[in-house]
């Protein structure tokens, strides 16, 4: 009797361990093919000497990466940036790109962001009959290219690397388009490394922004959004009176995660800001079905636009 039992209890652990593996590779399928419809924006950017420009061969590589690799709305940097505007184009080509960010506000996902640095050589050789150093026609160029592939709305970098390309021509400017091919081909496929990696996360970092009227609906939306099932861990990041920066691990993007949180709270909101990866929720005393929670109040808050 006791074999039996202990047959039935052995039997029911492998039926719940296959169970969860089921859920977690479906999840995992769930997050690339969510992943491949996500909106991707490259650019690229390099000092000619004279001001900061966009790298045409750089990003085409790239862009053409993505697309080979099923993104679908891989997105024009022209339309997305302004790349006349000097000052903010030397902004994200110094260092982390902030105002880049600022300026793009909701219009995609995941920023691939690419500071290209080269140097110049002439090649040399040495006339023995001669008897001294002589420049040969052929120019040499040396390409560094440092891509940051960040996701948007929490501004967490997912991959950071850089390329190298050497490359050579009768000329200066076909010397430093063979080498920034060489470098571009390399990242593009670094890139593609980056997000295979990145979409087989089982789980998704978001980031939700809660404002509320009193400090009890803050109390009582952390204690929902924990009871969701799919939700790991509910931690806050900042809190700034009745606003709440809440960073989120949960196995569900944020459109269910909202979903989920209507059946489970009896607390009146609404979504005013959603995306991929963050969600803003305003809470309100009103009464009424979804449909009837418009944003006409919206204007008499001061959001704070910052991005964590």
């Amino acid at each position: 009797m006791n074999l039996s039992k202990n047959f039935l209890f052995l039997t029911a652990i492998i039926f719940i361990f296959m169970i969860n593996s089921v859920f977690a590779q479906g999840l995992i399928k769930n997050s690339v093919t969510a992943m491949s419809d996500s909106r991707v924006t490259v650019i690229v950017l390099e000092d000619d000497g004279e001001e900061i420009i966009h790298n045409e061969i750089s990003t085409s590589i790239l862009n053409e990466k993505l697309l080979e690799m099923g993104f679908k709305p891989v997105l024009d940097a022209n339309h997305v940036i302004k790349l006349n505007d000097a000052q903010l184009l030397e902004s994200v080509y110094k260092g982390y790109p902030e105002e880049f960010i600022h300026n793009l506000d909701s219009v995609t996902d995941y920023l691939v962001i690419g500071r290209c640095m080269s140097s110049e050589n002439n090649l040399d050789f040495y006339d023995y009959y001669a008897g001294r150093m002589v420049e040969s026609p052929l120019k040499s160029v040396r390409v560094n290219l440092k891509v940051d592939v960040i996701i948007y709305d929490t501004g967490e970098i997912i991959s950071s690397f850089s390329t190298r390309g050497v490359g050579f021509g009768n000329n200066l400017s076909r010397a430093g388009d063979n080498a920034i091919e060489i470098a571009a081909n390399d990242a593009a496929d670094k890139l593609e490394d980056a997000l295979r990696n990145f979409s087989e996360r089982t789980t998704l970092q978001l980031l939700f922004t809660v404002h509320a009227d009193d400090y009890g609906k803050l109390d009582q939306i952390m204690e929902d959004l924990r009871s969701i099932d799919s939700v790991n861990f509910v931690k806050i990041r900042e809190q700034r009176g009745k606003t709440l920066t809440l960073s989120i691990e949960a196995y569900q993007p944020p459109s269910m995660i909202v979903q989920l949180l209507k059946d489970r709270t009896n607390l009146n909101f609404y979504v005013e800001r959603l995306s991929g990866n963050s969600c803003t929720l305003r809470f309100s005393d009103r009464e009424g079905n979804d449909d009837e929670k418009v944003f006409d109040d919206a204007d008499d808050y001061e959001l704070d636009d910052k991005r964590y």
